[in-house]
């Protein structure tokens, strides 16, 4: 992938590096906020932040189930949500993931980038266990 593609898929509006990083800036402001609650239970309010009622706060995009049930298939990991948010709001995602893996895996390493730099204190792995 060249540097303007990655630029854009990183940087641009609506992208999957902006969602990741609303994704990891939000996560670390719930978490100062709620020190107290369990990774999942911030999880929860994550997705609730973004889809209140179960609707997209910006674009026709509704929440295919529950958002605990979203927790659970993405066994508490803050990528694998997000990664079902970009999969939610860009549907292209699930036809470049079978036609060209290679650009479908620069994807994930852009948002697990994104997660790194904006919620640095989450660790993969650390996460489901609780």
């Amino acid at each position: 992938m060249n540097w303007l593609s990655k630029f854009f898929l990183t940087h641009s509006f609506g992208s999957v590096g902006s969602i990741a990083k609303w994704m990891a800036v939000n996560y670390t402001k719930v978490k100062e906020k709620f020190p107290k609650k369990t990774h999942r239970e911030l999880l929860l309010h994550l997705i609730e932040l973004r889809y209140p009622n179960g609707k997209a706060i910006i674009g026709p995009e509704q929440l295919p189930e529950s958002s605990m049930a979203i927790i659970e298939k993405c066994q508490g990991s803050l990528e694998k949500v997000t990664m079902y948010i970009e999969h939610l709001e860009h549907k292209e995602l699930d036809e470049i993931k079978i036609t060209r893996p290679y650009l479908y895996m620069a994807v994930k390493k852009i948002v697990r980038e994104r997660l790194n730099k904006f919620a640095p204190d989450i660790k993969e792995g650390s996460e489901a266990v609780e």
